[in-house]
């Protein structure tokens, strides 16, 4: 997965999770099959459910994905 530890931009701790597309892009903790996750990050047509391991910082509200690990 992502090698990077801490936030780039405030070297504060990163949450690990998904990203899943699925009509608008969405964040959760684990990934889904058939609906997007617990927070939609922001809306655009989207047909495939795509889960892509992700890292987000809270305080920064930055997510780092790697969008050539799809799960």
């Amino acid at each position: 997965m992502i090698v990077v530890k801490k936030c780039p931009i405030c070297g504060g701790e990163l949450e690990r999770g998904y990203i899943i597309v699925y009509k608008g892009l969405w964040w959760d903790t684990e990934k889904h099959t058939f609906r997007g996750g617990k927070e939609l990050l922001s809306k655009y047509p989207a047909w495939t459910n795509t889960n892509f391991p992700a890292l987000r910082c809270w305080k920064c509200h930055i997510v780092i994905f790697d969008y050539e690990m799809k799960e």
